[in-house]
């Protein structure tokens, strides 16, 4: 098989996938758990979320779907469309995340229920991104990404008023990703990273039912990568 070598636009289109992680799992739409910025599954065990992510040279938009158990263990995946500054048409990304929470402070069996709880949740994470193809005049460029990792969130959930709690969180994941540019009929190179991926946020939710959820992602010694601002809801469906 021939060997081809890559122009300055394929160099371009490594660095966006090595700097941009899949929309959908890692930070940007609408995740469970109070650790995360959302509803406990305590409430329901489907949530349903929608979200939007801006980052330098690209933006994104997608759904996802939520699974938990009343107390402990809880799955997230999603999809997700891309479009990148340079590249004409949308990237497509999907992936999950697997979870569980850890109730730091559980409320009392019996008296009234604290104002202020702390949920751990221990999170993996895998995710697959592809990119719209492009051309060079010549060859044609296809680019794909796989990320995987684990890591770590904590959230505060503080009640505010009968309806409405407050829930600072944080995040904190260690992630190898692989960025993959292939040419038709020539053959395909790779690159591989790792890294971390700090998120940090503030939930706001309504009647244990609606979450709405700004934040914000910065990679963690990745070269050429910039923050990420995250806007999710999240809806709560069904009952315990």
């Amino acid at each position: 098989m021939r060997c081809f070598r890559f122009d300055r636009r394929s160099d371009i289109a490594l660095s966006i996938t090595a700097a941009v992680l899949l929309i959908v799992a890692a930070p940007s739409l609408a995740h469970a758990q109070a650790c995360l910025g959302a509803p406990s599954y305590k409430v329901a065990p489907l949530q349903l979320g929608a979200g939007a992510s801006f980052t330098d040279g690209t933006k994104g938009a997608g759904v996802q779907v939520g699974l938990g158990s009343r107390q402990g263990l809880f799955l997230n995946s999603g999809v997700a469309f891309q479009s990148y500054d340079g590249l004409d048409g949308s990237g497509m990304s999907f992936g999950g995340t697997l979870g569980y929470d850890i109730k730091v402070s559980p409320a009392p069996s019996t008296g009234p229920a604290p104002t202020t709880s702390v949920s751990v949740c221990p999170i993996a994470s895998v995710s697959y991104a592809k990119l719209p193809s492009f051309s060079d005049g010549v060859n044609d460029y296809n680019v794909h990404e796989v990320d995987a990792g684990g890591g770590v969130a904590l959230g505060v959930s503080v009640t505010a008023s009968p309806t409405v709690s407050v829930i600072p969180f944080g995040s904190f994941s260690y992630l190898h990703g692989t960025a993959t540019v292939s040419v038709p009929g020539f053959g395909s190179e790779s690159a591989s990273d790792s890294f971390g991926m700090a998120e940090l946020g503030l939930g706001l939710l309504l009647n244990q039912r609606v979450s709405i959820r700004p934040s914000v992602s910065v990679p963690v010694g990745l070269d050429g990568s910039s923050a990420t601002f995250n806007f999710a809801v999240g809806f709560q469906v069904g009952a315990r």
